[in-house]
This record gives C-alpha cells, sequence and structure tokens, in this order.
C-alpha cells in the first residue's frame, strides 16, 4: 500500500490529511482519503474528528465515515478511548471502546502499544454485530 500525510500543529491542534492507495483483498484499488483536527489539552484529555471518504474502483463502491474520538489518559501509559463512527451513506453506526497501554520501554519509549477493544455496530433493520479486538503496534 502507498500512504501518506500532510500534517500541521497550532497550539494544543493538530490537523491534516492522510491519504492511502491499496489493493484489497478482492483484487480492486481502494483510494481513501480523510481529514482530521486533533486537540489535545495539556493533561489528561484528547479529542479527534475525522472525516472520510474511500472508494473501490472495480465494483464502484463509495463510502464515507464521520468519526468522534474522545481520549482519556488515565496515565502517562494508559488511555481510555471512545470511538464513534458514523457511516453517512449507509444507515449503520459503530462504537467502540478501546484500553490502550504504552509501556515505558527505557530505551524506546512509545515503541511498544497493546489495545484491547470491544465494539458494537448497529444497522437499519435493527441487526447489531459484536467484536473484541486486540492489536499490538511496534516501531522498528
Amino acid at each position: 500500500p502507498l500512504s501518506g500525510s500532510v500534517t500541521e500543529q497550532m497550539g494544543g491542534f493538530t490537523y491534516g490529511q492522510t491519504w492511502e492507495q491499496e489493493m484489497s483483498q478482492y483484487s480492486q484499488m481502494e483510494n481513501t482519503t480523510a481529514f482530521f483536527v486533533r486537540y489535545d489539552s495539556p493533561r489528561w484529555f484528547s479529542f479527534t474528528t475525522s472525516v472520510r471518504q474511500a472508494s473501490m474502483h472495480d465494483i464502484g463502491t463509495q463510502y464515507n465515515l464521520f468519526r468522534m474520538a474522545p481520549e482519556l489518559h488515565i496515565t502517562d501509559k494508559l488511555t481510555l478511548k471512545d470511538s464513534f463512527t458514523n457511516y453517512m451513506n449507509q444507515t449503520r453506526y459503530k462504537n467502540e471502546v478501546t484500553l490502550i497501554y504504552t509501556p515505558s520501554l527505557k530505551k524506546y519509549a512509545d515503541s511498544l502499544k497493546f489495545e484491547l477493544g470491544v465494539a458494537q455496530t448497529y444497522y437499519q433493520g435493527g441487526k447489531q454485530r459484536n467484536q473484541v479486538l486486540f492489536s499490538t503496534g511496534f516501531k522498528l
């Protein structure tokens, strides 16, 4: 996948654009562009909003997302994040609560991250889907 971003920072605000282009699992080209604004308070709180548009070229599907994600920084290593996503051209909503742990490694600060989340997606007809998510991230 190809990806990139342009960001600017002013005070506690960060804003910018990200883009990504990749070949999906269905062998079709997928393009995604997002605009975001993030506010980081001096101590315990962050808030991110974004609008994203994605398109899949082979089947002509296009969808738009609006996401709000407040974060409560419980300690310098532990964060609680609640992410609400609205799929704008579909009647579908998703709420995800994630606990993020970033251990302090003496030599490599912020090089390892663990995330555990639960999510629930609501569909127009009353159908619901529940998920448990776990991810690990690291920087080399």
